[in-house]
């Protein structure tokens, strides 16, 4: 998954830019954003996996991430412009459910998501990208 997106000055709370996920604890997937980090999250209910990756993300800038779930290295990673960082994912069995694939961007709890813009977003399904891929994804042509 690709996205470009601008969060505000998240003030300590954690702010979730989008995900399939019902619950903090729920198998699934998310990218979450606080001012200190960004987060990519998988869980299949049993254990949680992120990969987290530290910089000033709720700075009202655009930022480009790219997460990769790879199941043939095992390894779930977070690369944006400010580096890059992996977590192994070889426990997780199952991240999937029934819950609707979301952007959370003004709506889903108001309060924490003003503000949130995305500028884009793209996903390859059984392609595993690299981060050398995020430099040619956002070179402009």
């Amino acid at each position: 998954i690709y996205t470009r997106f601008l969060s505000p000055s998240t003030g300590g709370t954690t702010r979730a830019i989008l995900g399939k996920r019902s619950t903090s604890n729920g198998a699934g997937y998310a990218l979450t954003v606080s001012g200190t980090s960004i987060r990519a999250t998988l869980d299949d209910g049993s254990p949680s996996v992120s990969a987290s990756l530290a910089g000033n993300y709720g700075d009202s800038v655009f930022h480009d991430a790219l997460l990769v779930a790879n199941r043939i290295t095992n390894q779930l990673s977070i690369t944006t412009e400010l580096g890059s960082a992996s977590a192994s994912i070889a426990l997780i069995v199952s991240p999937s459910n029934t819950v609707t694939f979301t952007i959370f961007i003004d709506h889903w709890d108001s309060t924490a998501q003003v503000g949130t813009l995305m500028s884009y977003l793209a996903i390859w399904v059984g392609i595993a990208l690299s981060p050398s891929d995020l430099t040619t994804i956002i070179t402009p042509v």
